[in-house]
């Protein structure tokens, strides 16, 4: 497929990694450092918008969601009938792409940045306008991104909060860990080898098990052992409950930028 990036932030440079076996051109106000991350990934880098998009079959939107009015001015007169417009803007829903886009065929998406190594979660909007030959595309395009899920507009704040924000605290638990076994006494480095093994083999064990997290944890804690002591001050500090008021938190704040 012949694919145009037009925002090369954090998101859309993942999605750039991941999407390189395409026909990829890159478009951003930072024409050096996208210049050098294209030749990096085999894509193309460009400053012309309508050279990026005259032969795209589909035009993937990662600017910042308060840039879309302008970019969109820009960008609708230049696309050819039945390019594809492809979102990844955090609140802004379908009803504001086909104002911008009335011409155009349209999918909606929410990714996280771990898309860049195969290993995202990619929320794709079922409306009634997603035909099979859109649903194609999106299957053929993100399969190998990770998980895709297609699901009603009024869920995709709740995937942002899950998919899309919860890998920082993933890593901000990881970062505690680390931090722990540096109090441990191991040096940093090893402590947080240790720790990404630590996630890879529970990830593991869920994968391959089909056990619930609540299961396989009590296998690893014995009455009244270590590892009970260690669960009772995550308990006593609230770890549990934190975590679901994060995501309810960022929920929260993802419906209001709606």
């Amino acid at each position: 497929m012949r694919l145009t990036i037009i925002g090369c932030g954090a998101m859309g440079s993942a999605l750039a990694k991941n999407l390189a076996k395409n026909t990829l051109v890159l478009v951003d106000r930072d024409f050096k450092s996208t210049s050098a991350f294209a030749k990096e990934i085999g894509a193309t880098a460009t400053k012309d918008l309508s050279q990026a998009v005259a032969k795209a079959d589909a035009v993937l939107i990662a600017v910042k969601p308060y840039h879309l009015e302008e970019l969109a001015r820009q960008l609708s007169p230049l696309l050819k009938s039945g390019t594809i417009v492809i979102s990844v803007l955090a609140g802004v829903r379908l009803a504001d792409l086909k104002r911008h886009f009335p011409k155009q065929p349209l999918l909606s998406i929410m990714p996280n940045i771990a898309v860049a190594y195969g290993k995202g979660v990619i929320g794709i909007v079922e409306s009634p306008d997603l035909t099979p030959e859109l649903r194609k595309v999106a299957k053929n395009l993100f399969a190998d991104s990770g998980l895709l899920i297609f699901l009603p507009e009024a869920k995709i704040d709740a995937l942002a909060a899950l998919g899309g924000s919860a890998p920082a605290f993933a890593l901000h638990l990881m970062e505690s860990m680390t931090d722990g076994g540096v109090l441990l006494g191991f040096p940093a480095r090893q402590a947080l080898d240790i720790t990404i093994e630590v996630f890879e083999g529970a990830i593991a064990l869920l994968k391959e098990s089909k056990e619930l997290p609540q299961a396989l944890k009590w296998q690893v804690t014995s009455p009244g052992g270590t590892t009970i002591e260690g669960i009772k001050v995550l308990e006593q500090e609230r770890v549990h409950y934190a975590l679901m008021q994060a995501l309810l938190a960022t929920h929260q704040k993802a419906q209001k930028l709606s």
